[in-house]
């Protein structure tokens, strides 16, 4: 992996300060401007084939694809483990746009197979021992997986080096603007993709608040005691206009059952949430989050209303409440 540049290490330092742990690094792999283009006759040249061994000719592989992720993955790795079944959901709803081909890293080409089939990779593969594919790797410094590159299927130009963080992938589909951009809105489907839940433990579908008007997003700390004063604070106001508005709450490094065990302790009325880290991260450092208790207001279609909506009075004149 690179290394980061010093000011990200003091961004993560800063937010790690109230929260206790180090959040992992996550950062966007641009295609890089000196790679050159793959050819892919000359890249497959020793075929490709599907899980079960059949062979299906260039010509058809790619016709009518856009793009090509060629994913360098083997069935020991850890971190491959994580990432494969995100990928096949990934395909399933990219797969007419584009065709991914597993360049196996497994001791023989039938455990590759075997590897395919385990974990229903629709996609094809590559011939193991095919000199074309060593090259692909050492031109490409390929010495960890998982690695995923993505290309165009016409060109073969690097679109996006590797990147296993496939909100980057999407974007260079859709054409999406990053949310972790200033002034970009919150994907509320991708925030809370990891699922809502109550205090008492019962799951909540993420439709449960599109009827609300405005979402509060909470950020606390247990161990800061201004949290425990104006959470007693919040729940007062959601009580009087849990109408209009619905409030999530979340803090990072802590699992299910420890935010339960808080938000119990603290009464809250709300609902609550464990985002992945990534997510995590990419809230606290979008929005500089330097101290908790932090809450913002937003409107049902991501766009911060209100930025530090902390003073209850501005949240209430912000949703237009009750006092």
């Amino acid at each position: 992996m690179k290394k980061l540049k010093l000011s990200l290490v003091g961004a993560l330092a800063l937010i790690a300060s109230f929260f206790g742990n180090c959040v992992p690094a996550l950062f966007s792999a641009p295609a890089d401007q000196g790679s050159p283009k793959e050819n892919w006759k000359e890249l497959f040249a020793d075929g490709l084939f599907r899980a079960d061994g059949s062979e299906v000719k260039l010509s058809e592989a790619f016709k009518g694809k856009k793009y090509v992720g060629i994913y360098a993955s083997a069935s020991w790795c850890a971190p491959c483990k994580h990432f494969t079944p995100r990928l096949v959901e990934f395909y399933k709803e990219f797969g007419d746009q584009m065709e991914v081909v597993l360049v196996g890293c497994d001791d023989s080409q039938e455990l590759v197979f075997k590897y395919m089939r385990d974990h229903d990779m629709p996609w094809l593969t590559v011939k193991r021992d095919s000199p074309a594919i060593g090259g692909y790797k050492g031109r490409n410094g390929i010495r960890g997986i998982p690695n995923f590159r993505f290309y165009d299927a016409k060109t073969g130009k690097l679109l996006v080096a590797n990147q296993i963080d496939l909100r980057v992938i999407r974007r260079a589909i859709t054409g999406e603007k990053s949310t972790s951009d200033p002034g970009s809105n919150e994907n509320w489907s991708e925030f809370f993709k990891e699922g809502l839940f109550t205090a008492k433990g019962k799951d909540v579908p993420v439709s449960a608040f599109k009827k609300k008007k405005y979402i509060g997003v909470y950020c606390a700390d247990e161990r800061n005691p201004q949290c425990a004063k104006f959470t007693a604070e919040l729940a007062a106001f959601y009580k009087k206009n849990k109408d209009k508005i619905e409030i999530i709450f979340f803090t990072y490094g802590k699992n299910r059952e420890e935010i339960l065990k808080y938000a119990k302790k603290t009464k809250m009325p709300w609902l609550l949430m464990v985002p992945n880290n990534g997510e995590a991260q990419r809230y606290l450092m979008k929005y500089r989050v330097k101290k908790v208790p932090d809450f913002r207001i937003f409107n049902a279609k991501g766009k911060v209303v209100l930025e530090d909506a902390s003073k209850l009075a501005d949240a209430r004149k912000a949703i237009g409440g009750k006092k």
